[in-house]
């Protein structure tokens, strides 16, 4: 019964929009540019992680709104970003969190800039990552494949500029759909390596007649 209980909770939490909490919320959306079934996506924002299950050729999903916020990052990429760790300033490992993530030199993506104009309205750039690869930390990452990104446009105040994605019958013969699963594959495994908790995390040692113990404490 409880491991029943642990798969649907599980299951929930990575089929759970990007947050499940009040408050402003930008709203954006993901369409297939023909009718075709889209298929789940895995995302990964500011902590939060999991898959964006589609409602046949349409996804929709939320993301928290700082009420100054005028600007966001969009990455579409098919490669797990690298979690780089950190330490403080006396030297102390803090485990199970990381600094920032970055792509490796040779990934495959696409960055969008979308900021958003006096009159509500949003545009957009698409430009190359800081230093090539650095995600900035107010990045909706989307493990997808990014040859399958027809375009993005529209948006209004609240509502995010439209994602439109090609089909995966739309890429080349010369791609074997054995190789498109396997890259699929690895990505929505991939989401599952941003689990990471993000409270710093230091690890103490008490030395008490001879015996150590060893406890993690959040700072």
């Amino acid at each position: 019964m409880y491991n029943k209980l642990q798969y649907f909770f599980t299951l929930f939490i990575l089929s759970c929009p990007l947050v499940c909490r009040s408050g402003s919320f930008y709203f954006g959306s993901i369409k297939s540019t023909q009718t075709a079934t889209l298929p789940s996506i895995p995302y990964y924002y500011r902590g939060n992680s999991g898959l964006l299950m589609p409602q046949k050729e349409i996804i929709t999903f939320e993301i928290p709104a700082d009420s100054n916020q005028k600007q966001l990052y969009i990455l579409i990429t098919d490669m797990e970003p690298n979690p780089i760790t950190q330490k403080t300033d006396d030297g102390t490992i803090i485990i199970n969190t990381f600094h920032h993530l970055e792509l490796a030199h040779n990934a495959n993506y696409r960055f969008f800039v979308f900021e958003q104009s006096d009159d509500g309205s949003w545009n957009i750039h698409e430009e190359s990552l800081p230093n090539e690869i650095i995600i900035p930390d107010q990045t909706v990452i989307l493990l997808y494949l990014p040859e399958l990104i027809e375009k993005i446009d529209g948006g209004l105040f609240s509502e995010l500029p439209t994602i439109y994605i090609r089909p995966l019958a739309s890429l080349s013969d010369s791609t074997s759909l054995l190789e498109i699963n396997d890259r699929i594959l690895a990505m929505h495994m991939g989401v599952i390596n941003l689990n990471t908790i993000h409270s710093p995390i230091k690890q103490l040692k008490h030395h008490h007649n001879k015996k150590i113990l060893i406890a993690s404490t959040y700072v």
